[in-house]
């Protein structure tokens, strides 16, 4: 794999890339059908992000210390989970997304008031499509745990559409409190494949 914009190389094995992502199964097939050198380029993919997505695809764990600040080496950024689950979602791994998504809830302080930034709500937005299970998660955090006076403060650096979701989700609500997503809830966030059964 040549990553980034200045091709820094990566070397995979072949079956193991393509068992954990659609995107590398298609990929290195029409490679070797056109007889190709065998090279994937990700032109647009950081390469920090990608030694996470290699370490994973080996060991099946998410070691965030690659892309991570000293201080975010135990606890992981909310910017830097959406990131990786981006990346998953583009790379086809809906394994690594759900447990993306397991980490987020994980991670997800019990304290009222708690929410996300707007430059990650941002990012989110800016990458995800509409119907995105991280979009969801992340306008639920926000409706359980925004306040009318972070609002006031900080609402004008939030995308409208980011507003937009919040309004929505708030309105389809039947309890006068929203409750902050838990590990429980953590299907509703998850991707299912077809014919693959929903979380237990």
């Amino acid at each position: 794999m040549l990553v980034g914009k200045d091709e820094q190389l990566f070397v995979v094995h072949r079956t193991t890339i393509s068992d954990n992502s659609a995107f590398f199964e298609a990929a290195v097939s029409a490679c070797w059908m056109d007889g190709n050198s065998k090279v994937v380029k990700l032109p647009e993919t950081d390469t920090q992000e990608f030694e996470v997505y290699v370490h994973w695809v080996y060991t099946h764990d998410i070691d965030m210390t690659f892309m991570a600040e000293p201080s975010q080496a135990t606890a992981p950024s909310w910017l830097n989970l959406s990131k990786i689950w981006i990346l998953a979602r583009y790379l086809q791994d809906m394994r690594l997304c759900n447990q993306v998504i397991d980490l987020c809830l994980e991670k997800l302080p019990r304290v009222p008031g708690f929410t996300i930034t707007h430059t990650t709500l941002q990012y989110a937005w800016e990458h995800t499509m509409t119907d995105s299970p991280l979009r969801r998660l992340f306008t639920n955090i926000m409706v359980a745990n925004v306040s009318v006076r972070r609002l006031d403060e900080y609402g004008h650096e939030y995308p409208f559409e980011i507003i937009l979701s919040m309004a929505r989700e708030f309105a389809g609500r039947n309890q006068a409190v929203p409750e902050v997503p838990k590990n429980e809830d953590r299907c509703r966030y998850h991707i299912h494949e077809d014919g693959v059964e929903k979380c237990s």
